[in-house]
């Protein structure tokens, strides 16, 4: 009896050093053998959550999971191997292991440097860029407090990039004294929160409804259709946001639940800010110029403390020049 419990337990600990767990986009979790990666797929022979083989797609992975596997296969002896690595990390949005595997990559062969270094600049400039976005965030839903927790977060530790020039800028607009709003008890009650949830819920699905409707836009705009399509994508993104800012505003007990409806309010309100900006610069090329001016102002009120935002403002003030001496 003791000789078979051995040998099972022996066959469990064979099993399971060959079994490795590949995460999908979608959150689930599957253990299985890993019979090839590539940057373009990954193919398992799965033993949970049940026997099958499986040939998944690089946008069917989790892109931090994909990185590990492919990491544990990858020759990272090389030089341009680990900068293949690195791009792909800043492509998949891993910024930070993008910058460790350029700079790697550099010290591996001194000629790959400059290259190098220009993607882990970049990379250390989209990190500093989600940072401000998320403050920019805070400040729209009148949290002072956290905002300037990221804005100086940024200036510690993304000093030369672009968005710590503007983090010092918006630093001095935040009041100096903390919001009294912010002093108020965090939502505790689970019916509240259960709310929240839902709303965070719905918030996402909206989001991907108006990415849909975003995404078979061309870059040089139709007019008419693509314009409808703009609207009706805007006014998702209004709901998705409309949804979660009070519960941004109050934030709860669960800092988790927090950090999920910052990063969803975040991104309806960068989506929906870009929304406005984008019809008004269709209004204006037709010569609205009243009429490019109210999304201006929409896009504004979601970034209060950039007027200019995306030379919009200029665009129109110029418009508005050239239509009084005749240009328009």
């Amino acid at each position: 009896m003791r000789t078979l419990h051995t040998a099972a337990l022996l066959c469990l600990m064979s099993t399971s050093a060959f079994a490795e767990t590949v995460r999908l986009e979608t959150g689930e979790v599957l253990i299985g053998d890993v019979t090839s990666v590539t940057y373009e797929r990954v193919v398992v022979t799965t033993l949970f959550p049940r026997e099958e083989k499986l040939t998944l797609p690089a946008n069917r992975l989790d892109p931090a999971s994909h990185y590990e596997l492919l990491v544990a296969r990858i020759d990272r002896s090389g030089a341009s191997k680990r900068l293949e690595l690195a791009r792909f990390c800043a492509q998949k949005g891993l910024f930070a292991h993008a910058i460790v595997e350029a700079r790697l990559a550099a010290k591996l062969d001194p000629k790959l440097k400059p290259s190098a270094e220009q993607l882990a600049e970049r990379a250390l400039e989209s990190l500093a860029h989600g940072l401000l976005e998320i403050a920019r965030t805070y400040f729209a839903v009148e949290h002072p407090a956290r905002a300037r927790l990221y804005l100086n977060s940024i200036l510690k530790r993304y000093p030369r990039t672009k968005s710590a020039v503007e983090a010092r800028r918006l630093l001095h607009k935040l009041p100096k004294a903390q919001d009294k709003k912010e002093a108020r008890e965090r939502i505790s009650s689970d019916r509240e929160k259960r709310t929240l949830r839902r709303n965070l819920e719905r918030a996402r699905g909206y989001l991907q409804r108006a990415d849909k409707k975003t995404g078979s836009l061309q870059r040089h705009f139709r007019a008419g259709k693509d314009e409808h399509l703009l609207r009706r994508a805007a006014y998702t993104y209004k709901k998705a946001y409309g949804l979660i800012r009070k519960g941004v505003r109050s934030l709860t007990d669960e800092e988790a639940l927090n950090e999920q409806l910052i990063e969803t309010a975040t991104t309806a309100r960068a989506r929906l800010t870009k929304a406005y900006l984008e019809l008004g610069r269709l209004c204006l090329q037709r010569g609205s110029i009243r009429t490019a001016e109210e999304y201006c102002s929409l896009a504004c009120s979601l970034e209060p403390e950039r007027k200019g935002l995306h030379g919009l403002h200029e665009q129109i003030v110029q418009a508005r020049i050239a239509q009084r001496f005749g240009g328009y």
